[in-house]
């Protein structure tokens, strides 16, 4: 929310337990690109409370300055591990490919990677 009180996006996360640790899956985000610097506050807060180690997403038609502004780094640009799969647990980095067919003016599109039970296959 803003100063105004006004609601200027929403955030879908999902926890991933894993031995005695935590992560956090950012698996949607509906709103504004610019809007999407006000996870700085919430991301804080969401680690703290589930004494979580990282939050990770996947996201294609987001703009990377935003994304950057509130405090993430695309992992291709480090060189850090942070893993995707728990069940079994993989740790390596993934890469993920998406594709969409475009069948009317939109031109602009926004995907974030919810998984499913992609990450979970024995499940």
């Amino acid at each position: 929310k803003n100063k105004n009180n006004k609601i200027l996006g929403l955030f879908v996360f999902r926890i991933i337990y894993f031995n005695s640790s935590s992560v956090i899956k950012l698996v949607d985000y509906v709103g504004k690109d610019k809007d999407f610097l006000s996870i700085n506050n919430l991301a804080q807060h969401l680690l703290d409370k589930n004494k979580s180690e990282y939050i990770i997403f996947y996201c294609y038609g987001l703009a990377k300055k935003y994304i950057t502004q509130s405090g993430f780094i695309n992992i291709n640009e480090k060189q850090i591990t942070v893993p995707h799969y728990f069940e079994p647990f993989v740790n390596k980095n993934i890469d993920i490919d998406c594709g969409y067919i475009k069948k009317n003016s939109i031109n602009k599109i926004r995907i974030f990677l919810g998984d499913g039970d992609g990450d979970r296959p024995r499940i």
